[in-house]
């Protein structure tokens, strides 16, 4: 009898957890293909809502750019560009970064947090000095998320099966 309760608790805890819980990677490229020259700028919004994020369910998120000199001018090294992610932060973005190489970085929690209210972030590159290319932006999100009534579900049916266990003893 304790047997067939157990394989029970172990089946419905098994097929809850499968149906309400789910984690996954989302990722997002935005095409920018575009030439910045001295005191240009260029900004693009990257979008999750139309790959299947639930708001509130960002966990972290990483953020490449692939930036390219273009080897045309006299300042060939020594461009300098901004980097904006969302909002104005210190932990988003690069204040003066050399754009002759990919720039990759992991979102704080202020561009976090703007991603799981609005599923959106904004992403601004300025050239301060000198001339590149912008290829494609690429942002990838780690989401993961138990709705609040599985939850609930998932611990009434461990403690159910601990007050089970300890009624058999």
């Amino acid at each position: 009898m304790k047997i067939q309760w157990i394989k029970k608790i172990a089946a419905a805890t098994l097929l809850l957890v499968s149906s309400v819980s789910f984690a996954g990677v989302i990722t997002d490229v935005v095409n920018v293909d575009q030439k910045l020259n001295f005191l240009d700028s260029v900004t693009w919004t990257h979008s999750i809502l139309d790959n299947g994020f639930v708001l509130g369910s960002a966990q972290s998120a990483d953020i490449t750019i692939q930036l390219k000199d273009d080897s045309s001018s006299w300042l060939d090294g020594f461009e300098l560009a901004t980097i904006v992610i969302g909002v104005i932060d210190f932990e988003d973005g690069a204040l003066a970064y050399n754009p002759v190489s990919n720039w990759s970085d992991s979102l704080g929690i202020t561009s976090i947090g703007l991603l799981n209210s609005l599923g959106q972030l904004d992403v601004t590159v300025t050239s301060i000095l000198g001339d590149f290319w912008i290829g494609s932006s690429t942002l990838t999100v780690k989401t993961s998320s138990v709705p609040e009534p599985g939850s609930l579900l998932l611990l009434s049916l461990g403690l159910l099966g601990l007050g089970l266990a300890r009624r058999q003893r």
